[in-house]
């Protein structure tokens, strides 16, 4: 194989793969937060409330953003975790195989969109549930925080070379 694919580190593939959903999880609610009000206008208005609410007559442009935000948030969350897998990788000396794959296996699981499942969902209503007492907006920024801190767990957790922490040194 070539320089660029000379050692695949597999457990840490695994490890931070395991980030991505966290990231896409945790991206999307954060990217609903700015539609909450227009949605619970929709909800107690109807297409008029959505009207007044969203101040501007252009409701396709709005409408389509609500759809394509989503979608945007998951190509963030992809691309922010294989950057910081390229980071860590970068400051072990290793090769550059685990973000391109780790880029591959984001966008190939990602086609079964198992964000959307039910048992996810499901989920995801249950965290939201325990800030019951706060605003839809609160709910979904704790929420969407703490997945997006989540993630960022592994590549935290695997930025100094195993060698570095046993002997208690830093990376050469």
């Amino acid at each position: 194989m070539g320089p660029i694919f000379k050692r695949i580190n597999w457990p840490l593939l695994f490890i931070h793969f395991l980030a991505i959903p966290c990231f896409i999880l945790g991206g999307q609610l954060l990217e609903r937060i700015r539609w909450v009000p227009l949605r619970q206008a929709y909800q107690t208005g109807g297409l008029e409330g959505f009207r007044q609410a969203s101040g501007t007559t252009d409701l396709a442009g709005t409408l389509s953003a609500i759809q394509l935000g989503p979608l945007y948030a998951w190509l963030a969350a992809v691309l922010l975790g294989c950057s910081l897998s390229a980071l860590v990788m970068w400051r072990r000396r290793e090769g550059v195989a685990v973000p391109l794959l780790l880029f591959g296996l984001a966008v190939v699981t990602s086609r079964t969109h198992y964000y959307k499942s039910k048992a996810v969902l499901q989920g995801l209503s249950s965290l939201l549930d325990v800030f019951a007492h706060s605003s839809r907006q609160t709910q979904l920024g704790i929420v969407g925080s703490a997945f997006v801190l989540l993630g960022l767990l592994p590549f935290l957790l695997t930025w100094a070379p195993p060698q570095a922490l046993l002997m208690g040194q830093q990376n050469k």
